[in-house]
Parts: C-alpha cells; structure tokens; sequence
C-alpha cells in the first residue's frame, strides 16, 4: 500500500499512521494532486482478503472520501513476465489495471 504512488495516478505521497496486528497500514495520511492543488486526506484502510480492500476518509481537506478496490490476479504479461493485478476500484473513477512487481496476495499483506 505504501507504494501506491508509484502506480495510482494523482497520488502524491502516502505514510502509515497505524499498523493493524499484522503490520499492515490500516490509517493512511496522503497527499493528492487534484491538477489544482494538492490535498491532504487522512483515511482508515479495511482488509477484506483474499482480494478487497475498502477505505474512508477520517478527516482532510476533502469533504468526505471512501471506495474500495477488489483485486483479481491477471496471467503473467506476455513480454515482461511480471506478475499483474486488475484492481476495480468501487468509487468514482474508472477500472484500472495495474503492472507491477507485486501480486494481489503480497498487496493484501501490507507488502505494497
């Protein structure tokens, strides 16, 4: 989750507030580029695994904040071999996919 700006467009900066008893960020503060200034949200994290993953906003400059993503395990890229994710996510924008080195089961753990 920690490295979610390296592959969620818009997301600036994350840090870990609160681990839950598996170390795993549960309270996020991060930093947002909204093309018209940046935000800052502080926002609780719920895991559902093997593959969901829920959020809401506990305070920031946002009015209020919650979706999710559920996560489901792609084939590997042909050309790269990587693992892929596809993670829709459960608010207002549109279903991504995600290449990066890390699986649904290591993102469910608090690796990413």
């Amino acid at each position: 989750m920690l490295t979610a700006p390296d592959w969620q467009g818009g997301l600036v900066a994350i840090s870990a507030l609160e681990p839950d008893a598996d170390g795993r960020p549960t309270l996020v503060e991060s930093e947002n580029d909204i093309k018209v200034r940046h935000v800052k949200t502080r926002v609780r994290f719920r895991y559902e695994p093997p593959a969901r993953l829920s959020w809401t906003q506990e305070r920031g400059d946002l009015k209020s904040v919650a979706g999710s993503w559920s996560l489901e395990d792609l084939p590997r890229a042909l050309s790269s071999g990587c693992p892929r994710d596809r993670g829709i996510a459960a608010a207002p924008v549109a279903p991504l996919t995600i290449d990066q080195r890390a699986s649904t089961p290591q993102l469910m753990a608090g690796a990413v």
